[in-house]
């Protein structure tokens, strides 16, 4: 036998074996590590509220990547001629209106798109305030859809102030259309599938914000960038009327953009 060889192949062999145990008992040198994108989407069941109330449903601004939305379709100027106030007064240029007032609501008439947008430079609080039905000040602006009249309507909120954020409200009170008749009653506030933050409104810096629906399902972007989507409640599927614009307590320079900029709407008087 021949013992040299033998103990060759014993030393080689012990010398794997500790090579294996110590690996096995350190654990492997390097781990995979599996990164989570900074704006991932959760899903968020929002609380109701009314408009200016504060809801848990509002994401305060904070530090993401932004997600571009999908590409959507262009919409195009609206004639100021063609916005009618049903509340508070405007001011009008050839392509550009003024809001210096604590309330404002304004429709395109006859119009029916179904998507709408305002671009809009917040200039700072109104000359006036209103507190809202709670008594609350809130400093907003945002797209009604399908606003029948004031018991009746869809509408995409920024909230400027006291928070920031976006907010989706349904208003529905079947068989009543004023203000005297449903007050702020009837408020339903839809649950998200996409809630995401946005970049806190600065004075003279210009936003835009849009609200697209398609069926029962609504998505809104805030420069052009996916903010809100998600299901609205079959109630708002009885609803019908023009698209508009809401403030509350503040200064804007804003224009509206709709499908075809409502050529079919007649002028206002």
């Amino acid at each position: 036998m021949n013992h040299g060889r033998l103990r060759a192949v014993s030393a080689g062999s012990f010398i794997a074996f500790t090579a294996l145990a110590c690996q096995a008992f350190a654990g492997p040198t390097t781990a995979a590590t599996k990164t989570v994108p900074a704006a991932a989407t959760t899903t968020t069941r929002a609380a109701v509220t009314k408009p200016g109330e504060k809801s848990s449903a509002l994401v305060p601004a904070a530090m993401i990547v932004p997600q571009p939305a999908a590409p959507l379709t262009p919409l195009s100027v609206v004639s100021p001629s063609k916005f009618c106030p049903t509340e508070g007064s405007v001011g009008r240029s050839t392509t550009n209106m003024r809001v210096d007032t604590g309330a404002m609501r304004g429709v395109l008439s006859t119009d029916r798109s179904s998507s709408a947008e305002v671009d809009f430079t917040y200039r700072g609080p109104s000359k006036d305030t209103q507190p809202l039905a709670d008594g609350e000040i809130r400093r907003q602006i945002g797209v009604k859809l399908k606003a029948q009249d004031s018991c009746n309507v869809i509408y995409a909120m920024w909230h400027i102030a006291p928070d920031q954020g976006i907010q989706v409200l349904v208003k529905r009170n079947p068989g009543k259309s004023t203000h005297a008749q449903c007050g702020d009653g009837g408020y339903v506030t839809p649950t998200a599938s996409v809630n995401r933050p946005v970049a806190p409104i600065v004075a003279g810096a210009p936003r835009t914000l849009r609200a697209d629906l398609v069926g029962q399902r609504l998505r809104v972007t805030a420069d052009g960038v996916l903010a809100w989507e998600g299901a609205l409640p079959a109630s708002a599927s009885e609803i019908q009327g023009p698209p508009g614009v809401r403030s509350d307590n503040g200064t804007f320079d804003f224009q509206v953009r709709v499908p075809g900029a409502a050529s079919a709407a007649p002028a206002c008087n």
